[in-house]
């Protein structure tokens, strides 16, 4: 296929390079195409297998061959200020921490002696 599109574009205007490089090109991508169904069908039968089996583990391997490996990257996290990107773990653990609290635990407005004065 590749000695092919060399000569098409050595001699553009002949047609009958063109054709055969055309015609080669779909035969590989035919051929392309067959050898993913194959794979496909072939990893699909082994999923199921391990899943009769019972066998989790090579299971899960199986379909992390699909899927590929899990991105476990994280995302950065300005300060509390907003003036410096944390990109370190610990760091961003501890200002997601440091948020949720300053969230969560706001002072209440309510009376609490009310409450106690309830029947």
């Amino acid at each position: 296929m590749h000695k092919a599109h060399r000569a098409t574009l050595n001699n553009p205007q002949s047609q009958l390079l063109k054709k055969q490089w055309q015609a080669l090109r779909s035969e590989a991508q035919t051929t392309l195409r067959n050898l993913q169904d194959e794979w496909w069908i072939s990893k699909a039968n082994e999923i199921q297998t391990h899943a009769d089996r019972n066998d989790m583990h090579s299971f899960y391997d199986a379909v992390k061959t699909i899927y590929g490996p899990r991105n476990c990257s994280l995302a950065p996290v300005r300060s509390a200020d907003g003036t410096t990107l944390i990109k370190d773990q610990a760091l961003i653990v501890e200002r997601w921490a440091e948020h949720f609290n300053t969230l969560l635990n706001q002072p209440t407005p309510v009376d609490l002696t009310v409450l106690a004065e309830l029947p």
